[in-house]
């Protein structure tokens, strides 16, 4: 139940931050290259499909990564089974309103067609195995946790050979409940916002979750649309846009989820539980 609240409030997050925001987004500049690794942690061993991937110095092919590395390969092995878990749920019907919106939670968590080639889907970064946040042990030792993103470097010798995020992905199991960032007189602090940095303040939308939504889509180095307006194009081809219809989006309102958003907030902090193949 707690993972189902979660999607709920993903899919509002989701659809508050795209609604609200058509238009040209801000983006933040590439992270410094990914350096070598100077020695191995202590008791790992680098699987055999990714030995052919570590360059000199210990760095990492990120193109061959894509293609071997096993944890990268389950990945995106769930996601599509995830993904078409929840379309058949929503092609079968008689799902309340708040089953409804979960399913299109996931219906948009697990699709790699909402980045720029296709290939990248939020779910990829954020692992539910892994509680949503990096499941790649490889990935944490050679980059610091940082995930590859939609768009190959094709030129030769270029390293990395491509585009990478900024930092290791943040769990997001519990990012719904974080509250716009605001100093917290009682702490002497400040306390909300979402990501490492807080810099999705949450102030303008009053949801720092939906303000959250709107970076990975355009991040030039992770999902890479131009534009969250390209988003939305994608979501009307989507194999699940019928959904949309029937989903109780009025739910969602001038950025703030009115009866959900109190529903959700009613509920305990949500588990690290992956989501259940079934």
């Amino acid at each position: 139940m707690r993972i189902r609240v979660f999607l709920v409030a993903v899919v509002v997050c989701f659809a508050v931050a795209m609604v609200s925001s058509i238009g040209p987004a801000k983006v933040y500049s590439q992270n410094p290259t990914p350096p070598g690794v100077g020695s191995l942690p202590a008791g790992f061993t680098i699987p055999p499909q990714d030995l052919a991937c570590i360059l000199p110095g210990n760095r990492l092919d990120l193109q061959c990564f894509i293609k071997n590395d096993p944890d990268a390969i389950r990945i995106r092995a769930e996601e599509a089974a995830l993904e078409a878990q929840a379309l058949a749920a929503a092609q079968a019907g008689g799902l309340d309103p708040f089953h409804q919106v979960e399913t299109l939670g996931q219906l948009e968590i697990f699709d790699p067609n909402l980045s720029v080639n296709n290939n990248v889907a939020c779910s990829y970064c954020h692992d539910p195995m892994a509680g949503y946040g990096n499941g790649s042990s490889v990935l944490s030792v050679f980059t610091g946790g940082s995930n590859p993103g939609s768009v190959p470097i094709t030129v030769t010798g270029a390293y990395p050979n491509n585009r990478i995020a900024k930092r290791n992905p943040q769990m997001y199991v519990y990012s719904p409940y974080f509250p716009p960032l605001q100093y917290n007189t009682t702490q002497g602090d400040f306390y909300g916002g979402n990501f490492w940095d807080a810099r999705a303040t949450g102030y303008l939308l009053q949801n720092s979750a939906a303000n959250q939504a709107q970076g990975p889509p355009v991040d030039t180095q992770e999902m890479a649309n131009p534009d969250t307006a390209c988003v939305v194009w994608k979501l009307s081809l989507s194999k699940y846009k019928f959904f949309f219809e029937q989903a109780p989006v009025h739910w969602i309102s001038r950025g703030r989820p009115t009866s959900l958003r109190y529903a959700v907030r009613r509920k305990a902090l949500l588990s690290l539980a992956p989501t259940p193949l079934h």
